[in-house]
């Protein structure tokens, strides 16, 4: 009997560190965390984010949406805090830091830069919208992102951005993005206004979920955590050409 337990437990054991966590999260997300956040992507999001040697994300491919997500990730993991997602593969669930799916990699760099890499193949801006909720003008700073759809001649296009700095005097914001084909690349940086408009929701301005916000109906997210439509009240009264000169205005008052 004795036996029998003791190859239960020695299985149960084997199950359980096969089965390890991208990375551990002791901490949980707060409005502490989310200043922290927003004052690391002021301070430390830089044009060669990935061209900084003996980083976590030393010479990592992206594009506009990896980018985002990365950051998020690397702030995450350094944090002890946990990053969650709606599943690339399926809206119905949530992809988190506690997978199990990259334990191949032993050294927690590539675990993580595997976890990464699968998020940048299988998801795009699309997912950055199911993963963020339009966050009040008057409540927007620093680490919020900007996406938006356009057309050209037929074609249509995604893009998304970082908010890297706000000058309240001027009703400035400063981007940083990267763009498309994935490769290693200086980021962008787009000062004063976003690179394109947007001219419907769900794009515009928004703010990255928490993993208990990701599968519920955007009106019962907190307004406390940031949540509002005001940018599509501005844009149907003012356009799209005139929307992001009253948001300019509007950051002006909160010098």
């Amino acid at each position: 009997m004795k036996n029998i337990i003791f190859t239960i437990i020695t299985f149960l054991m084997i199950s359980i560190a096969a089965q390890a966590s991208v990375w551990e999260s002791d901490n949980n997300w707060s409005k502490e965390y989310d200043l922290k956040y927003s004052k690391w992507v002021k301070e430390k999001i830089g044009r060669k984010f990935f061209s900084q040697k003996n980083t976590l994300l030393y010479n990592f491919r992206t594009d506009c949406a990896d980018a985002l997500y990365a950051f998020r990730i690397q702030f995450s993991f350094e944090n002890g805090l946990p990053f969650a997602m709606v599943h690339p593969d399926d809206d119905t669930r949530i992809l988190t830091n506690k997978t199990g799916d990259f334990d191949k990699y032993k050294n927690q760099t590539k675990r993580i830069r595997a976890f990464i890499e699968y998020i940048s193949q299988e998801a795009g801006t699309l997912n950055l919208i199911k993963d963020s909720f339009p966050v009040d003008i008057n409540d927007l700073r620093e680490g919020d992102i900007y996406v938006t759809k356009w057309s050209f001649l037929g074609e249509s296009a995604r893009h998304s951005s970082i908010i890297k700095e706000i000058n309240f005097k001027k009703g400035h914001i400063n981007f940083l993005s990267s763009n498309y084909p994935r490769k290693v690349r200086k980021l962008i940086y787009s000062p004063r206004t976003p690179d394109f408009t947007f001219n419907r929701r769900p794009w515009g301005y928004r703010r990255w979920k928490r993993a208990y916000e990701l599968l519920i109906p955007l009106n019962e997210i907190s307004v406390n955590r940031g949540y509002s439509e005001m940018e599509y009240d501005l844009l149907s009264k003012y356009g799209p050409s005139k929307v992001h000169k009253k948001i300019r205005n509007i950051l002006k008052t909160k010098q």
